[in-house]
């Protein structure tokens, strides 16, 4: 497996994905098990869900399918895929059946694999005037882990990409996720935006949004167009 390939499969893990191999249990039972990557979206991801198995089946090879369900009233799509490779990846990424996020996981990453991982657990905020401008913004990806996990996402992002994100705590979770104010958030975009299906591009909406605002902002230099706008006098 080339580095570019290992980089979208670990972003695919560090998003939605789970790596299972055979317990303890399953060896005591005789049950064979092949290490596997398995991941579910919503019916309404169902063309970004149909991307990642397309992906996986480019690397691995193999046939793996998409398939839907509906639980009560939620209709699902999840799919899997095995690889002796994923009992590798899941020695290195995982602890006490854990996902834990390290030094060594992150340098694996490319910003396309920074785009799969986006794509799963990526977000954002806006904040607007009594007008209705938007006056900043926030990319947030909601990695979940603890505070330490969340100072080594920090340094790398800042190490390799001169991004700046901020910790942030979830009262719910009682865990952290990381997030950047407005102008590491355009950064951020410019990283991974072309690597973004089209079906779930909605979460960059918010930066063209603002580009689009800035544009119409008069005696302002447009960040888009680096055109200077003027008011009209009255």
């Amino acid at each position: 497996m080339n580095r570019q390939d290992r980089a979208k499969v670990v972003g695919m893990v560090l998003g939605d994905g789970y790596i299972r191999t055979a317990s303890a249990a399953d060896k005591l039972a005789g049950r064979r098990i092949a290490a596997q990557i398995s991941f579910s979206h919503s019916i309404k991801q169902r063309e970004y869900a149909a991307c990642k198995v397309a992906e996986l089946n480019e690397i691995f090879g193999g046939k793996a399918t998409l398939r839907e369900k509906k639980y009560d009233y939620v209709h699902m799509c999840h799919a899997a895929k095995s690889n002796p490779y994923f009992k590798i990846l899941k020695g290195m990424m995982y602890k006490d059946g854990k996902k834990h996020i390290t030094r060594q996981v992150l340098d694996m990453l490319s910003p396309e694999g920074i785009a799969f991982w986006f794509m799963d657990d990526g977000s954002y905020r806006i904040n607007r005037a009594s007008d209705g401008r938007v006056t900043s913004l926030s990319l947030i990806i909601s990695t979940y882990c603890s505070k330490e996990e969340v100072d080594e996402i920090i340094a790398y992002f800042k190490r390799e990409h001169s991004i700046t994100f901020k910790p942030a705590y979830c009262k719910r979770t009682t865990l952290w996720y990381v997030r950047g104010n407005t102008a590491e958030s355009k950064k951020f975009a410019a990283l991974i935006s072309k690597y973004i299906v089209p079906s779930m591009r909605y979460k960059l909406a918010c930066i063209k949004s603002l580009d689009s605002q800035e544009c119409q902002t008069p005696n302002k230099i447009c960040s888009k167009c680096y055109y200077v706008q003027h008011r009209k006098a009255a």
